[in-house]
């Protein structure tokens, strides 16, 4: 009896193992997830962002802690420093507009809203690590800006469209930006692709490795039972404990009680 359990929990080991070529091949697909979500979320960091700056009316100073100015700067430098290389290649711009400046004691509204842009980009420059050449600066915007209509602000866009991009620093910038843009929409699209065929090979594989271990694992108990309670001429009535090997395997545990009519040796019934 004790080499039949023995054989039983080999066959069993041996049953439930999974094969290493399905080890492999999951591995990869995962891998190749990995990298296609990576390249997702690059691509949606990449969207059209605005960062707003509120100053004083009639002053040109920039006072970080004034009005959110702080979190907002903070979370610009983080997404500049995320994007750095593109910057330094010309694949992206800063563009920096003053909306609704108000004039001051001695300066017209164009003139602090060119002041209040220097500023900003100031700021920028020192501690963002980013060069003159990486901002397209616009003119001074007279309207409110938003649906809130903001009033006194500079809003900082980052990436700038490419419209903005080709107005201010010329066609050839523009191409530039426009090719990159290209290539994260073709990745965009190369994610969608490639995820829905990698789930579906996940579900084939999954249905492939999990019918030829069920069948074979009922066929392991009923041999069991068969080799432990072998027929016989002399019935009587056993009760009979089923559970389900498969989902114990995986730590779903499946009990259950049978009363059944069962043939069985007359010295197992007495």
């Amino acid at each position: 009896m004790r080499g039949k359990r023995v054989f039983l929990n080999e066959r069993l080991k041996s049953t439930f193992d999974e094969p290493s070529s399905i080890k492999m091949r999951a591995k990869t697909l995962i891998i190749i997830l990995l990298l296609i979500l990576s390249s997702r979320i690059f691509a949606q960091e990449t969207a059209d962002t605005a960062y707003i700056f509120r100053f004083v009316p009639g002053k040109d100073m920039f006072y970080i802690p004034y009005k959110g100015n702080e979190v907002q700067l903070h979370r610009l430098q983080s997404a500049l420093r995320a994007h750095h290389p593109q910057l330094i290649t010309g694949q992206m711009f800063l563009c920096v507009s003053s909306y609704a400046a108000s004039s001051g004691a001695h300066a017209t509204p164009q003139r602090m809203a060119y002041l209040r842009n220097s500023r900003v980009k100031s700021e920028l420059i020192q501690h963002a690590d980013v060069t003159e050449r990486m901002f397209v600066t616009g003119r001074l915007i007279a309207s409110p800006y938003g649906a809130d209509s903001l009033r006194n602000v500079v809003v900082v866009t980052f990436p700038a469209g490419v419209e903005k991009v080709e107005r201010i620093a010329g066609p050839q910038a523009a191409e530039k930006v426009r090719s990159y843009n290209d290539s994260i929409r073709y990745a965009d699209t190369s994610y969608h692709i490639n995820t829905n065929h990698a789930d579906t090979i996940c579900h084939a594989e999954r249905s492939e490795a999990s019918t030829p271990l069920q069948t074979q694992g009922e066929e392991i108990l009923r041999s069991a039972q068969n080799d432990r309670y072998p027929a016989s001429n002399d019935r009587c009535t056993a009760l009979s404990l089923r559970f389900n090997l498969l989902r114990w395997v995986t730590l779903t545990a499946d009990l259950g009680l049978e009363y059944r009519p069962a043939f069985l040796p007359v010295s197992a019934c007495c």
